[in-house]
């Protein structure tokens, strides 16, 4: 019978210490999506854990010594008598039985009192909370009296022993680093968003001076210059916005949004760009690149000008550069491994109209293309010259021994062109 109550005192420690750690593991996001009203009130009642688990720390203490009172009772009792007809062991009887006694006790209780219980909670943590919820809601009624005190005891010492409360503390960034580390060496955060996440948290410590474009780089638009200049800028860079002065070395007057300009000048072509300007969001370049992003949300643009403590121009930012702050430079990656010039069956050519001029030439020995000193770099910025306008969708151009047809355009831009040569 007392082998009995041991044994029933050693499964009700498993079932508190397996209470104790599912109310611990427990996810209030994933309570909210069960929707149970058992759920719900698990819910309400963990947003104050400390009564639960006081109640429970009673139980397995209060079990704790009624398991060692039973087992000094029994067990040691019955091994001491088996032990004492041994006759070179008799002397000792005492001492073995109660060693012998301690260890089994601390292995049962250990094992079946701690540590299955507690990988049961952890394996579904949710569920194993709901299903203990109400017991240990009725234990906690009853020890009441004993958890008031305890709790008004543990105030009163910790007046005295601790100056200030403690306040819960945050997760540190290191520790949040260290539990994605834990997840991607358990499988359940790829390696790929591990490296993400890390980049995420540096975004912090990277500054705006060592990614924004100099201002050397800038590709201005001039407000002396021809329409005619500042539309072929436009056409044969790729860039969304562009810093707007009156003239070269005189300061920056806006932003032109390439999309803006575009609009403008299909609907007229003598476009003043003054019209056209924008206020430019301007930040300073000791700026961290966490901040610059929420600079960008709160202002709802991609662009800014740097400057320095001189209040100076000195570079320029774009969303870009964020990006690649995360995830490193994908443009010219994709560039590496982009193929400008791919021959099809009938012997033509599939050619990307971003292609530099130069590079053009050189593929179809074109002998009478100027390519220096001109106001156009790639393919598509000489064939809207060449062709005097925004082009269409299967128009053609003769150019020395090549038809090259317009395949594809990205809004007013030529985006893809099929190159014919003609042999004769």
């Amino acid at each position: 019978m007392e082998l009995i109550a041991i044994f029933f005192l050693i499964s009700l420690n498993g079932f508190l210490a397996m209470s104790e750690i599912a109310f611990a593991a427990t996810k209030a996001s994933r309570l909210e999506t069960l929707k149970s009203k058992k759920a719900l009130n698990l819910l309400r009642f963990l947003k104050n854990p400390v009564q639960f688990l006081s109640t429970i720390q009673v139980g397995i203490t209060f079990i704790g010594i009624l398991t060692g009172m039973f087992s000094a009772a029994t067990i040691i009792g019955h091994l001491d008598l088996l032990i004492s007809k041994i006759n070179f062991l008799s002397a000792y009887s005492s001492t073995i039985a109660y060693t012998i006694t301690l260890f089994i006790i601390t292995f049962m209780m250990i094992l079946f009192g701690e540590l299955i219980p507690k990988r049961i909670a952890l394996s579904n943590p949710e569920k194993i909370a709901i299903f203990v919820f109400t017991p240990i809601r009725v234990f906690g009624v009853i020890t009441m009296p004993l958890v008031w005190l305890l709790s008004r005891s543990t105030d009163f010492f910790s007046r005295i022993f601790i100056s200030k409360k403690t306040k819960s503390s945050k997760a540190t960034e290191e520790e949040v680093k260290n539990l994605i580390l834990m997840g991607m060496q358990e499988g359940s955060v790829p390696e790929l968003e591990m490296d993400l996440l890390n980049k995420v948290f540096k975004l912090d410590d990277l500054k705006v001076e060592r990614f924004m474009t100099p201002k050397k780089d800038f590709i201005w638009i001039y407000l002396d210059e021809d329409i005619e200049v500042q539309k072929q800028k436009i056409f044969n860079h790729p860039h969304k916005s562009y810093p707007v002065a009156t003239s070269s070395g005189q300061k920056c007057l806006g932003v032109l949004y390439t999309h803006k300009f575009l609009n403008a000048f299909q609907k007229n072509e003598n476009v003043n760009v003054n019209d056209l300007l924008e206020k430019p969001l301007i930040v300073d370049e000791e700026l961290n690149m966490a901040g610059l992003l929420l600079q960008f949300q709160e202002e709802n643009t991609h662009f800014a000008l740097v400057i320095n403590e001189q209040v100076e121009i000195t570079g320029l930012i774009t969303m870009n550069e964020i990006s690649e702050a995360l995830i490193g430079n994908y443009s010219v990656l994709h560039q590496e491994k982009h193929e400008n010039f791919i021959e099809r069956i009938d012997g033509s050519f599939f050619v990307e109209a971003s292609t530099p001029i130069k590079q053009f030439t050189s593929k179809f020995s074109l002998k009478n293309v100027k390519t220096e000193n001109t106001n156009f770099h790639t393919l598509g910025g000489f064939l809207i010259q060449e062709m005097k306008g925004l082009p269409e969708v299967s128009e053609r151009i003769e150019i020395e021994h090549l038809i090259i047809e317009i395949a594809d355009l990205d809004g007013h831009r030529i985006d893809k062109v099929i190159v014919y040569v003609n042999d004769k």
